[in-house]
């Protein structure tokens, strides 16, 4: 009786809504060695198998999990680029609307040099609106005006220089008649 162990360690207690007995044995019968050793290798074995599934099920979820992190980096790291691509249109967005400011706003100047009649100086004039513009334009051509004389008439223009005479190597009527004369 050495291999015989008694009844009350090696059974297990009836779980509750568990009316079944082992094997159609007694409560108080005492299990073999043999008897042990197989339900103790079934459990075993039992083991291992929900072991064995619940790695399996953790490697699942582990392969989904990586691959869901990976999804995660791959849409980071199209956003990033997207993110790069929007900030560099958002860039020539804003360079273009400076330059259109600045078309605009030269066109402005010389519409205004242009309806004072000065058109030549249109750089030169200041303001950030067209009414301003208008107004320094005025000014301008106000200042660009002739001085008058102490006597109310308009300062006289001086007169333009008799231009150099052209044909015949430079030399007038008077000169090439002496010239002429000489030859002879």
């Amino acid at each position: 009786m050495a291999n015989e162990i008694p009844a009350q360690a090696a059974t297990p207690e009836p779980q509750a809504g568990d009316g079944q007995q082992a094997a159609g044995q007694d409560a108080k019968t005492p299990l073999s060695a043999e008897e042990l050793a197989a339900a103790l290798k079934k459990t075993r074995e039992e083991a291992a198998e929900y072991r064995r599934k619940l790695r399996e099920a953790e490697g699942k979820l582990t392969e989904a999990e990586k691959a869901e992190a990976a999804a995660a980096e791959a849409r980071a790291a199209e956003q990033g680029k997207f993110q790069e691509l929007y900030e560099a249109e958002k860039r020539k967005a804003a360079d273009v609307e400076s330059r259109l400011r600045q078309m605009e706003h030269d066109q402005q100047r010389r519409d205004a040099a242009q309806a004072a009649g000065i058109a030549p100086l249109w750089q030169r004039l200041q303001g950030s609106t067209p009414e301003e513009l208008a107004e320094d334009a005025k000014a301008l051509a106000a200042m660009m005006q002739p001085a008058q004389s102490g006597n109310g008439q308009p300062a006289r223009q001086a007169t333009q220089p008799t231009p150099a005479p052209q044909g015949s190597k430079g030399l007038t009527p008077e000169e090439r008649r002496a010239l002429a004369t000489r030859t002879f």
